[in-house]
């Protein structure tokens, strides 16, 4: 251990997915995510719709029918949406009945993004009897993409180094089948790796559960046997950069609900996973604290995360307007 720690083998272990030959992308993106269903399928295949973000997230995500949702007579849509710059968010709800109106289903999910903070939130309701090919469920993701290149002015470009990203987090969950999991990619020149920063959820069976690469529950989190709440900051594993050279990095959030049935699930962390401290070391483990961070996207990082410009409050943008009016209205009388 180094610093925060430069982690142990225990932290790797829980590599998701590595070895995958990629190349760094362009600049930086944001995405999002929403879908809410509820049927029985006349289709007997399903998975995740064409457009969920394979590879990224442990869970699948809910499952529509193969030949699409309309084809399948299943109720709902899902929706993604893409941006290079700025903020996306979204919503999606329905409220559906099925089976000559046995069964009945009601959701709603919303997602966020943005450079250096993503959230996601679903809430379902589900009722009557569980048939053949019944498909049901709400869920969201938040998604974003940034290229980095760190620099020191005591480390030489081209010198290998490792680091440490650092999130706070903080969100509810309760009900059978309530389900979050913030995952993060890095994808260097010629490899890409998928790590689990947390998973929490209670199982449609009841069970509860939080996942951290260490195997412990965060500090500031609670877990019961029907729910999962608190607020902590989480490391990801030290990951290994060239000074000098780009690296793309992707964090994303996924929340699902899909109740059994009877029950309602909800999962509440649309507010945040927000960057909030970034660790440098050099080939030695020793901290470098003169780095600095060139962002793809043009977002400003530096030791304490993102630094994410705030939109001034309605009420501060109307007195801003009336001051610039009141200072064109002076211009004017002078001029006359």
């Amino acid at each position: 251990m180094m610093g925060r720690g430069l982690c142990s083998g225990t932290a790797w272990s829980l590599l998701l997915l590595s070895g995958v030959t990629a190349s760094p992308a362009v600049a930086g993106s944001i995405e999002t995510m929403v879908l809410s269903i509820g049927g029985q399928s006349t289709d007997s295949t399903y998975g995740p719709p064409p457009s969920f973000f394979s590879g990224m997230f442990f869970n699948s995500g809910v499952g529509i029918p193969s030949v699409g949702l309309g084809p399948g007579n299943v109720a709902g849509n899902y929706r993604n949406q893409y941006a290079s710059s700025s903020a996306l968010s979204d919503s999606i709800a329905l409220n559906t009945t099925f089976n000559s109106g046995l069964n009945s289903f009601t959701g709603s999910a919303e997602a966020n993004a943005q450079y250096g903070k993503v959230g996601a939130a679903a809430n379902a309701v589900f009722t009557g009897p569980v048939q053949p090919n019944l498909l049901q469920g709400a869920e969201g993701y938040g998604i974003y993409r940034d290229t980095f290149t760190i620099n020191s002015s005591t480390v030489a470009s081209g010198t290998a180094g490792w680091l440490q990203f650092q999130f706070t987090v903080d969100g509810n969950l309760s009900g059978k089948g309530s389900d979050v999991e913030i995952n993060y990619q890095q994808n260097l020149p010629n490899s890409t790796a998928n790590y689990l920063l947390m998973r929490a959820g209670v199982t449609n069976q009841g069970a509860s559960f939080l996942n951290t690469p260490t195997d412990t529950i965060p500090s500031g989190f609670t877990v019961t046997p029907t729910s999962v709440s608190g607020s902590a900051v989480l490391d990801t594993v030290s990951l290994p950069f060239v000074y000098g050279t780009p690296f793309d990095f992707t964090f994303g959030m996924l929340a699902i609900a899909t109740p059994s049935s009877g029950s309602t699930a909800d999962v509440s962390f649309a507010a945040t996973a927000l960057l909030t401290g970034i660790d440098v070391y050099n080939p030695v483990g020793q901290p470098v604290t003169d780095f600095s961070v060139t962002s793809g996207s043009g977002t400003r990082y530096d030791a304490n995360g993102v630094h994410i410009s705030s939109v001034p409050e309605p009420g501060s943008l109307a007195l801003a307007l009336i001051g610039v009016g009141l200072a064109s209205l002076a211009l004017v009388v002078r001029r006359h």
